[in-house]
């Protein structure tokens, strides 16, 4: 074992999971809930999150993991974003912190994020990212995928300002989402 966690949390339904306790967790559900283009509105006492169904259920996750979402989106305002594109299979969002630095935020593709990573957090630290964590990673992706999960990386960064330079990441980990088959799919696929 060289050292990467991973932690699997089983969300059913709205259950809160404990995510507070764990600071690579804790910023693992921020980032989620930063870099996404869901909307996220209070109505009648109940959070209402619009948008696709993957970047609902990463805010949705965030939520059920204690984050405030929308009191986090209005401490870090939105600044810029880069969508995912065919030759760029991830997304980040540049976010202004109250001390005029920028948060950069990234999610995508495990592999591509974590080659665009040098770091990782662990125990509330930031460490060097080895050719064994890397290769745990690339394992716990795997594993999570042939599980039937749709998984995604994640990383940030702070930095000075919102320059484009090549950054080099933090790793934080890695997001399974299950995709159950949609109504009537089962009767499609047999005609």
């Amino acid at each position: 074992m060289t050292g990467v966690q991973t932690c699997a949390l089983p969300i059913y339904g709205d259950r809160p999971i404990a995510a507070a306790a764990h600071a690579e967790l804790s910023k693992l559900l921020e980032v989620c809930a930063l870099c996404s283009e869901a909307t996220v509105e209070l109505r009648a006492g109940e959070w209402m999150v619009e948008g696709s169904p993957t970047e609902t259920a990463l805010v949705r996750m965030a939520l059920n993991g204690g984050v405030d979402v929308a009191g986090l989106r209005h401490r870090f305002p939105l600044l810029r974003f880069e969508h995912r594109t065919e030759k760029q299979a991830h997304m980040t969002t540049l976010h202004r912190l109250p001390d005029g630095r920028a948060l950069m935020a990234l999610k995508g593709s495990p592999a591509e994020v974590l080659q665009l990573c040098d770091w990782h957090a662990k125990d509330g630290r930031v460490h060097k990212l080895g050719e064994g964590e890397r290769a745990e990673i690339l394992a716990a992706n795997a594993k999570m995928a042939s599980g039937g999960l749709r998984v995604l990386g994640t990383a940030c960064l702070e930095v000075e300002s919102a320059s484009r330079g090549p950054h080099r990441f933090v790793w934080l980990g890695l997001v399974g989402l299950a995709d159950p088959p949609r109504l009537g799919m089962k009767e499609v696929i047999a005609d």
